[in-house]
C-alpha cells in the first residue's frame, strides 16, 4: 500500500489583509473562542409580510417534493414529503 499526501510542501495559502501567506502563518495561538448563540426562530416571531412570503414558497415547492428520484418512494413516505414541503418550518 502506498499513501500519499496531496497537501502542498509548504502548506495552504489563504488571504490575509489583502496578502497571500501561508495558513499556518496565520496560527495566533489563542483558544478559539465559544460558539455564540441565540433563541431559535419562533414562527410567531415572524413579520407578516416575510411569514407570507415563506408560505407562498413552500406552497409552490410541494409539488416537486416527489418528483425523481423522490417518486419512487413509497405512497406514504411521498405524501408526508408534499405535506413537509408545505410547511413554513420546512
Amino acid at each position: 500500500m502506498v499513501l500519499m499526501d496531496s497537501g502542498a510542501e509548504k502548506g495552504v495559502a489563504v488571504f490575509k489583509n489583502g496578502q497571500m501567506v501561508q495558513l499556518i502563518e496565520t496560527a495566533t495561538g489563542k483558544p478559539i473562542p465559544p460558539i455564540k448563540t441565540s433563541n431559535p426562530l419562533q414562527e410567531s416571531g415572524l413579520p407578516r409580510n416575510i411569514r407570507i412570503q415563506i408560505e407562498t414558497a413552500a406552497q409552490q415547492m410541494a409539488p416537486y417534493a416527489t418528483e425523481p428520484p423522490y417518486d419512487k418512494l413509497p405512497a406514504d413516505a411521498q405524501r408526508m414529503r408534499r405535506w413537509s414541503f408545505s410547511q413554513v418550518k420546512h
